[in-house]
C-alpha cells in the first residue's frame, strides 16, 4: 500500500545572507496535509456521516477561479474561445470595431461601434467602467467594482446556453447575450473566504452544472437528475413554448432577433398543431422532445409566489401542476433524491433562506388562500425550492383537507414537508444542537446567493465561510462531515473549458466545486470530469441508494477524494551537527477500520537539489519512499517518523502532490 503527500508544493530555502547556523528558512505551509491510496480502496467516504450542499448562484469557474494555483485557468492567452464570434456571420467580433460595423443586425442594445459597454442593473450603460474598455477579451471587475458591490446580471437560459457554447467552441458568448459587455469579465476570488477554503482543501476545476439554462431548471436537476414535464402544454399554455427552427435553435426574425423564446420544448405533436415551426426536424437526438419540458424558470402551484394572481380555485396555466414523485407507474413518475433518502430512512432537510415568510405569504397556504401577502422578502426566490415542486413534499395541503381539521395542520402545512423543507435559520440551530440530518441542502436568500445583478460576491462568501465556521466549531460534527460549496449555473459568464458531451439537457459551462472535509485533500486541485450529478452520486454511494436514472448512475461520484489517512507535516529544522535539514511527519488513521502495511509515504517530485537521506527505497518512478509502518495502523493512532534532506546548495526543497486520483465509472 502506498501513500503520497497531498498538498501545495512547499519549500525549504536557504538564506545566504546569514550563517550557517541560520542558513535555512521555512517558507512552505505548516499543518495538516493529506494522503491518497494508489492500488488499495480507502474507506474515506463511509467515514462522513454528514454531507452539506450549498448551492451558490450564477457564476463560471473562470469567472472567479480562473487565476487560482494549479487550476486549469485563463493562463492561456492564445485560446480558440477567446476569439469571440458573430452569431450571424461567424466573424471574429474584433473585425467588427468601428463605424457601423458593430452595429448591425446581430447586436443586441444599446447599439454602438465599440466594444460592448457593461450594463448595470437597470439595463443602463454602467459608468463605473470607462468608456474605451476593451471587452472582448477577459478582463478584472475588480479593477472598477468591487466585491462588496453588486454588478449587472447576464442572460442565462436553456437555448441561449446551447448558443453561446457552440458546440463546444465556447466562442458565441458574447454575441448571445443581453450584456455582451460584462460576459467577459471575472474577479480573482483566490483570496476571498471561499477561495481561502479551496487552497486549504479541494477545488475541482471540471465541474460543470448539470443542464443548460438557468436556475429553475438547474435546481430540478440537483434533487432529480432530469427536466420536469409540463402535461399538454401544448393544449394548455402553447404561449410557453419556445419556438424552433431546423437546427432545434430558437427561431430569428428578419433583423436577428429571438422571435420567441419559452419555458417549454415543443413536440412533434405541438409542430403539427402549429404550435411551433412546421419546417422543425425532431430526427436529430439533441433537437428530439418526446414531452413538453420546461426549461426556464417557472413557477409551482405547491408555492405560488405572493405576485402571482390566485382567483378562484383554479391556478393560472403559468404554473407548473405539482410533480409526481407518489405514483411509480402513473405517466411522468420523477423520484428525487429526497424520495430515495426517506425510502432508505436516510435524514435529511432543504434548508432555505427566507422560507418561513414565503410560506406565510404564499397564495398556496390554504389558510392564505386567495390573499396576497406582503411579508416575504423581495429577494426569496420562489424557483430555487425545487423541493416544493413534488407532491410528497408540497409545503401545504389542499384546502378541502385544511377545511375538514383546520387544527391538524397549523398554518395549512403539509406535516411530512414542513419536516424536511426549513428556513435556513435552521440549520445553525441544528448544527449548535448536534441535531444536524445526514444529509443539507443550504440555499440563501437572494442577499447572501453571490447572484449578480441583485446580490454582491463578498456578502455571499462571507455567508458560506459563516456556515462552513459554525460546522468547524462542532468538533464531533466536523470530524464526519464532508460539506461542498457549488453554483447553479455559470449565470451567463464566458468560461473556456469545453463541457462533455453528454445530452439534450447539458452539461453547462463549468463552475466552481469546493470539497471542505478532514478527508478531503488538502491544497488539492480535482481535474477528474464531473457535474451536478455528481454530487447525486456521492450521496447516493454514501447511504447505498439506487440512482435516480442514467444521468447520475454513469456520473462520476467524489468517493474516491475522500481517505483516512491524516499527514500534519511540521516545520523543517536545520541539523547543524549533520549538516542536512529534517522535518517531523505524523500520520493517523482517521477510519473506523485498521490500515493494514507495509505503509510507505512517498515523495513526489523532490526538488533535484537535494535528497532524502533515510529512504526505504524507490518506486518504479525513481520516487523516494519511507516506510512507516509494516503491520497495520489502528483506528485514531499514529505514526511519526523524521525526514532526513540534504542540504540543497541552491534553492530550497520542494515536493509537490501526484495527480488526481483516476475515478473510473461508478
Amino acid at each position: 500500500m502506498k501513500f503520497s503527500l497531498q498538498n501545495w508544493p512547499c519549500t525549504m530555502v536557504k538564506n545566504r545572507g546569514l550563517g550557517i547556523a541560520a542558513a535555512v528558512a521555512l517558507l512552505c505551509c505548516p499543518g495538516y496535509h493529506r494522503a491518497l491510496a494508489e492500488g488499495a480502496a480507502t474507506d474515506g467516504l463511509g467515514n462522513i456521516d454528514h454531507i452539506i450542499i450549498i448551492y451558490q448562484e450564477n457564476w463560471s469557474f473562470d469567472g472567479l477561479y480562473g487565476s487560482f494555483p494549479g487550476a486549469n485557468g485563463l493562463g492561456d492567452a492564445s485560446h480558440p474561445s477567446l476569439d469571440q464570434k458573430d452569431r450571424l456571420t461567424d466573424r471574429s467580433l474584433s473585425t467588427e470595431l468601428g463605424i457601423n460595423n458593430y452595429n448591425n443586425a446581430s447586436r443586441t442594445t444599446p447599439l454602438q461601434n465599440t466594444p460592448p459597454q457593461p450594463l448595470n442593473g437597470s439595463n443602463a450603460i454602467d459608468g463605473r467602467f470607462p468608456s474605451n474598455l476593451y471587452t472582448l477579451l477577459p478582463f478584472q471587475l475588480a479593477t472598477y467594482v468591487d466585491p462588496t458591490m453588486m454588478t449587472g446580471d447576464i442572460v442565462h437560459r436553456y437555448w441561449q446556453e446551447q448558443l453561446q457554447i457552440n458546440d463546444g467552441k465556447n466562442n458565441y458568448f458574447i454575441t448571445w447575450s443581453d450584456n455582451p459587455g460584462l460576459v467577459m469579465s471575472h474577479y480573482d476570488a483566490t483570496n476571498l473566504p471561499e477561495g481561502l477554503l479551496a487552497q486549504q482543501y479541494t477545488i475541482s476545476d471540471k465541474f460543470h452544472h448539470s443542464a443548460f439554462g438557468g436556475s429553475f431548471l438547474n435546481h430540478q436537476f440537483l434533487i432529480a437528475a432530469q427536466a420536469p414535464v409540463y402535461p399538454n402544454a401544448g393544449g394548455v399554455n402553447s404561449g410557453a413554448i419556445a419556438n424552433l427552427d431546423l437546427n432545434g435553435k430558437l427561431t430569428l426574425n428578419a433583423l436577428g432577433k429571438i422571435a420567441h423564446d419559452g419555458s417549454i420544448t415543443p413536440t412533434s405533436i405541438d409542430v403539427a398543431a402549429g404550435l411551433s415551426q412546421s419546417d422543425i426536424s425532431f430526427t436529430e437526438p439533441r433537437v428530439h422532445f418526446d414531452k413538453n419540458y420546461v426549461v426556464n424558470t417557472t413557477f409551482s402551484v405547491n408555492l405560488a409566489p405572493n405576485f402571482v394572481p390566485f382567483p378562484s380555485g383554479t391556478p393560472p396555466v403559468s404554473l407548473l401542476p405539482t410533480l409526481n414523485d407518489t405514483h411509480p407507474n402513473d405517466a411522468n413518475y420523477t423520484p428525487t433524491i429526497g424520495d430515495r433518502l426517506d425510502d432508505a430512512g436516510v435524514s435529511w432537510k432543504w434548508y432555505s433562506g427566507g422560507w418561513n415568510e414565503a410560506l406565510d405569504s404564499s397564495p398556496s397556504n390554504p389558510t392564505h388562500y386567495g390573499m396576497a401577502g406582503n411579508t416575504v422578502d423581495p429577494l426569496f426566490q420562489w424557483h430555487h425550492q425545487p423541493f416544493a415542486y413534488f407532491t410528497r413534499y408540497a409545503p401545504f395541503v389542499s384546502v378541502a383537507v385544511y377545511n375538514q381539521c383546520p387544527p391538524c395542520y397549523p398554518g395549512g402545512l403539509n406535516p411530512y414537508s414542513a419536516a424536511r423543507l426549513q428556513d435556513e435559520e435552521n440549520f445553525f440551530t441544528d448544527v449548535q444542537n448536534n441535531n444536524l440530518p445526514s444529509v443539507s441542502f443550504v440555499k440563501a436568500l437572494g442577499p447572501n446567493n453571490e447572484h449578480p445583478g441583485y446580490a454582491s460576491l463578498q456578502m455571499g462568501q462571507d455567508h458560506v465561510a459563516a456556515l462552513v465556521q459554525a460546522v468547524q466549531n462542532q468538533p464531533d460534527l466536523w470530524a464526519h462531515t464532508a460539506i461542498f460549496v457549488t453554483y447553479d449555473e455559470h449565470g451567463g459568464r464566458w468560461d473556456h473549458v469545453r463541457p462533455h458531451e453528454r445530452d439534450i439537457w447539458g452539461p453547462g459551462v463549468r463552475v466552481p466545486c469546493i470539497v471542505i472535509s478532514p478527508f478531503a485533500p488538502m491544497g488539492y486541485v480535482d481535474s477528474v470530469p464531473r457535474d451536478t450529478s455528481s454530487l447525486l452520486a456521492t450521496i447516493e454511494d454514501r447511504f447505498h441508494l439506487a440512482p435516480l436514472n442514467d444521468r447520475d448512475g454513469r456520473a462520476h461520484s467524489y468517493k474516491t477524494l475522500f481517505n483516512n489517512l491524516n499527514i500534519a507535516r511540521y516545520p523543517f529544522r536545520y541539523d547543524s551537527a549533520n549538516n542536512r535539514i529534517t522535518q517531523d511527519v505524523m500520520l493517523t488513521n482517521l477510519g473506523r477500520t485498521a490500515v493494514d502495511g507495509p505503509i510507505q509515504l512517498v515523495l513526489n517530485n523532490l526538488s533535484s537539489g537535494s535528497k532524502l537521506l533515510n529512504a526505504s527505497g524507490e518506486t518504479t518512478d525513481k520516487t523516494p519512499y519511507i516506510v512507516l509502518n509494516n503491520k497495520h495502523l489502528r483506528p485514531n493512532s499514529s505514526i511519526k517518523v523524521t525526514l532526513a534532506f540534504s542540504l540543497p546548495e541552491s534553492g530550497g526543497i520542494t515536493y509537490s502532490p501526484l495527480a488526481a486520483p483516476d475515478s473510473g465509472s461508478r
